[in-house]
């Protein structure tokens, strides 16, 4: 770990990494320095992210143009930033093929893995978390989006992950399929309306934006003590639709049950929660965001939680190769409990 340090601190015996956070891609530890700054050190993992030089290059980019731009929430501003290695570059490959990036350390912030179980604290903190994602929107709204490297393509395609759950069906390396049939009878029910907001963006009806892809209640940090919150994890912001952030944010700020809940009638939309978030969220973008896209809006969860469902049943089909999981059956139980979230969705 020291010679990796070398290519950043003249003196790296002064830093002491720390494992933190439980992330499913990139390992990340604080590294500790008693007499100076602390940064944080981060494996990204080229297995997830293919292209990370594409990837750092979006994400100094997009970094340095927020940096630029005036912010109303407070003036105490901190900002995501990529510390440079000594030789200029912004990350280091080993000769292992590993790539290792280090960003500042936010000292005056917190974050949460869920809401706080006090409903009046909970609507506040998911409040607070959807309108520093449309913030993080509306700041970009003048950035460049063709220079953006697009570093997971189709991400949230719906006909390109629907087209690869049909491959695994017809392949069903494990012998999986019949468990998932009723499940299958209902996607294919529901892929008109699911095929909406991707048919608006082909149709270049809606606006191509710059979106985090990535709107989990944990990628906002918290100020303290007046500080501005801040949004982090940006390996996945690229080239999309609004409906991408907004859907994704409420789909996971929305429900109190596990990812994986086993009882479908425990899974509910939290109402309040809905409101919080679409309240936080349309108070950053509502000057930005036009007619079709607010009209179509309401689409954004269901879909998102949709494609997700098709994603965890195209996974479990062929083996469980992308998603880690704690038992055989827990992509099997993430779908369902997605599919019946999109059906609450619909609902709304």
């Amino acid at each position: 770990m020291e010679y990796l340090l070398h290519h950043y601190f003249p003196n790296p015996e002064n830093y002491k990494p720390i494992p933190v956070g439980d992330g499913h891609i990139n390992d990340t530890y604080r590294l500790l320095n008693p007499n100076g700054k602390d940064y944080l050190l981060q494996r990204i993992n080229h297995q997830v992210f293919p292209d990370v030089p594409s990837l750092m290059k979006n994400l100094v980019m997009i970094t340095d143009f927020i940096k630029k731009q005036p912010h109303t929430y407070s003036s105490k501003v901190d900002h995501l930033t990529v510390l440079p290695t000594t030789d200029g570059r912004f990350y280091h490959q080993t000769k292992l093929g590993e790539y290792w990036r280090i960003l500042n350390f936010f000292e005056h912030h917190t974050s949460h893995t869920i809401p706080d179980t006090n409903p009046a604290i909970a609507h506040q903190q998911i409040h607070t978390a959807a309108r520093a994602f449309g913030h993080f929107l509306y700041q970009l709204r003048d950035f460049p989006v063709h220079q953006l490297s697009i570093v997971l393509p189709d991400f949230h395609n719906v006909p390109v992950r629907l087209s690869q759950l049909k491959k695994a069906v017809s392949a069903n390396p494990k012998d999986r399929l019949s468990e998932i049939a009723n499940e299958l009878a209902i996607i294919e029910k529901l892929k008109p309306q699911m095929c909406v907001i991707q048919q608006l963006a082909n149709q270049q009806k809606i606006p191509l934006r710059v979106t985090h892809n990535d709107t989990k209640f944990n990628n906002v940090l918290f100020g303290k003590n007046g500080a501005a919150p801040v949004v982090i994890d940006l390996d996945t912001v690229m080239p999309g639709y609004v409906h991408y952030d907004y859907g994704d944010g409420l789909r996971t700020a929305t429900v109190t049950t596990a990812e994986d809940e086993k009882n479908l009638n425990h899974i509910q939309v939290d109402w309040e929660r809905y409101k919080a978030f679409q309240k936080g969220y349309l108070s950053a973008t509502s000057d930005l965001l036009q007619p079709l896209e607010k009209s179509t809006l309401a689409l954004a969860a269901p879909t998102l939680a949709y494609l997700m469902a098709v994603r965890f049943f195209t996974d479990y089909l062929l083996g469980d190769l992308y998603y880690k999981t704690g038992y055989p059956q827990q992509n099997l139980y993430r779908g369902r409990a997605q599919l019946r979230l999109t059906e609450q969705f619909l609902l709304i």
